[in-house]
């Protein structure tokens, strides 16, 4: 090579502007009782001194503090890669390995496929670790080492908790059960201000109250919500939006909890590490201890409040005793569809599930005979397609469970990802162009700031969209099932049902777990509406449809029915 091509080779490599990114993070399982002003300030001076060092720019600051080193749906780092998809920053640097994560299969991602893939020369200082040199041979074990560290930490962390929640010692909440407070011991103890007003949402349901009365009777006498008090309390300078609105959940929960009774109830919950699934323990398994504090409320208000409770729970599941309620949701909004009774002029039941809010003409709403009409027939079909190919399901499911399913499905859920991904670059684009015209006198303002307005809803919603499908893709990596024993099982439950049985409760919800339903927002007289309806067949949805899509397409049923 000519050696003035050589030098002019050199020249533009060294002048590369490095737009740099500096990730710091803290958490109580590096075991460092540090403050975020020394801790997080230590890291940001040390990157400092290295950029300032190196002669390039920094262009912005992503601190996490009191966020695991395995978790990394971590805000300031979900903010980074954002930078990085728009394309502002080439360059990310952290003062080690393992303040980026100690995570070792998805540090080990970020690492070897999302930095490389993206331009990204990463940077751990105290590691001695340069993505633009050759690969480091010890790169995965120290990854490794940072994730046995968490994982040690978690497990010392646990069984300390473990011990404590045996032993029936009382752990101080940040925001302590409404009705009590912390003394300077970090004893529970009744707080003289809240505990009168539990006595009276008790004495109230006692006396016949319903829980929406109490709600309104509260705003009424503008008593202060728990979050608000505790705010109030605090000092805090934002206040929730409505003070004095009671949650009606919150006070169903109260007039349910035992701890009003001085009865201490630990290990309620458990996770396992790097896990995000938090598992709901047995009552029969969990520790009870009885007056480990003064009670707010006497036995005797509290079991009639109960057996109040209990009343009412049996007039409701008597009054729906439809198993669609538990599986059906709206298509538009998401929510859960009720039960309601239109009855017909001459008094004849007209049952019907409707979505509880109000996105009008478009809502999620059929009538259970369409519904259950749809259902024989979607079961029947399932059961004579998948039967008579019984060995055919069972060798796809065994396929599955080595991931074949999971890979197509990953595979098309990170090209929708790419999608997004490219479709937000070209809004940049639009946007910079359509200033470009405006600088050029070619646009004129209204004309401008309309399209602005345009393409600013839009990259908010492709933003949204793509963190979201983000969030799905780590889900459905983690809660993949077991599609060989899920299979078997489901070819059993298709063997056991008829026309005749196929709806009820149990066979049904072990076929089908959710059905989205929603309509066209056509609604002129006399005219039927479509109504759509998205069936999620139960745990092995995807090898479902894989299966029967050979068949018909099973993923979406479009039905009409009168409005």
């Amino acid at each position: 090579m000519d050696q003035s091509l050589l030098i002019n080779h050199l020249n533009s490599y060294n002048n590369k502007v490095y737009n740099v990114g500096i990730y710091c993070r803290l958490s109580v399982d590096d075991g460092v009782m540090l403050s975020e002003s020394v801790s997080i300030a230590n890291q940001k001076k040390i990157i400092e001194k290295y950029v300032e060092e190196k002669g390039w720019h920094i262009y912005d600051f992503y601190c996490d503090d009191g966020y695991s080193g395995t978790n990394f749906e971590r805000p300031e780092f979900q903010r980074m890669l954002l930078d990085i998809e728009k394309g502002n920053i080439n360059t990310v640097i952290t003062k080690d390995l393992s303040r980026l994560g100690r995570n070792y299969l998805k540090t080990g991602f970020y690492l070897d496929n999302y930095f490389p893939d993206h331009n990204i020369r990463y940077i751990a200082i105290s590691d001695n670790i340069d993505s633009i040199n050759d690969e480091d041979d010890l790169l995965p074990f120290k990854n490794l080492i940072n994730e046995m560290y968490a994982k040690d930490v978690s497990k010392k962390i646990r069984f300390t908790t473990q011990n404590r929640i045996k032993n029936g010692i009382d752990t101080r909440c940040s925001i302590p059960l409404y009705g009590y407070m912390y003394d300077k011991g970090n004893t529970r103890v009744i707080n003289p201000e809240t505990a009168p007003v539990v006595k009276m949402i008790f004495a109230y349901y006692k006396n016949g109250m319903t829980i929406s009365d109490i709600v309104w009777e509260l705003e009424k006498q503008k008593i202060l919500t728990p979050m608000a008090y505790f705010h109030e309390k605090s000092g805090y300078a934002n206040e929730p939006k409505y003070k004095y609105k009671w949650s009606q959940t919150y006070i169903s929960n109260m007039l349910s909890d035992t701890a009003y009774l001085g009865i201490l109830t630990r290990g309620k919950t458990v996770r396992k590490f790097k896990s995000k699934k938090v598992r709901t323990i047995p009552k029969e398994e969990r520790y009870v201890f009885l007056n480990k504090f003064e009670p707010i409320i006497d036995e005797e208000t509290f079991n009639e409040c109960q057996r109040i409770k209990q009343k009412f729970i049996n007039m409701f599941e008597t009054r729906t005793q439809v198993p669609y309620t538990e599986i059906c949701y709206c298509g538009i909004c998401g929510n859960k569809l009720r039960y309601k009774n239109n009855k017909h002029v001459d008094g004849s039941d007209n049952p019907r599930l409707v979505c509880r809010t109000s996105y009008e003409p478009k809502k999620g709403t059929i009538l259970v005979s369409d519904l259950e009409k749809v259902l024989i027939k979607e079961l029947m079909n399932l059961k004579e397609v998948i039967l008579s190919h019984e060995e055919e399901f069972m060798e796809k499911a065994k396929k599955c469970a080595l991931g074949e399913i999971d890979n197509l499905k990953y595979k098309r859920e990170v090209e929708a990802l790419n999608a997004m991904i490219e479709k937000n670059s070209k809004i940049d684009l639009y946007i910079k162009k359509a200033f470009e015209q405006y600088s050029l006198n070619i646009l004129p303002i209204d004309t401008y700031k309309d399209m602005m307005k345009k393409y600013k809803l839009e990259k908010e919603k492709t933003e949204a969209d793509i963190k979201d499908l983000k969030k799905q893709i780590e889900m459905n990596k983690e809660n993949a099932p077991d599609y060989e024993y899920e299979a078997r099982r489901y070819v059993e439950t298709l063997k056991s049902i008829t026309e005749d049985n196929c709806l009820e409760k149990v066979k049904l919800t072990s076929l089908i777990s959710k059905i989205f339903i929603k309509t066209d927002g056509i609604r002129k007289k006399r005219q039927r509406q479509n109504k759509y309806l998205d069936i999620i067949y139960y745990a092995i949805d995807p090898l479902v449809k894989e299966f029967m899509d050979a068949d018909e397409d099973a993923s979406e049923k479009i039905i009409k029915t009168k409005n």
